[in-house]
């Protein structure tokens, strides 16, 4: 993360899928936190999400407590002086789930 953070601007949000964190060794969970603390803009936002799966009566994963097809609300991000709502909604499949994300202008900042 080093290098991809010195090679590319500071970021205004990083979102990242909380069940990837318990994949790294406990000892780097710290240094990578911090990491990804210094490639934020002085107003950026650092998001994870760590929601526990369970199987439905049907078979499918789904992540506890929450519904496909409803927007949820990630956070605000300012970018080039404009402000912006992000948002997702999930769609599951049967072996997988799709996240799509959206960005909503709703101003300057």
């Amino acid at each position: 993360m080093d290098s991809y953070f010195s090679e590319h601007d500071l970021f205004d949000f990083i979102y990242i899928l909380g069940h990837s964190l318990p994949h790294l060794n406990i000892k780097l969970i710290p240094r990578t936190l911090k990491q990804i603390h210094d490639g934020l803009s002085p107003r950026g936002i650092f998001a994870f999400d760590i929601r526990p799966w369970e199987r439905v009566a049907d078979g499918i994963l789904i992540q506890s407590n929450r519904l496909p097809d409803i927007y949820r609300y990630l956070g605000t991000v300012y970018v080039d002086g404009e402000k912006y709502l992000l948002e997702e909604r999930i769609v599951y499949e049967r072996s997988y789930q799709k996240v799509i994300y959206k960005f909503s202008k709703i101003g300057p900042a």
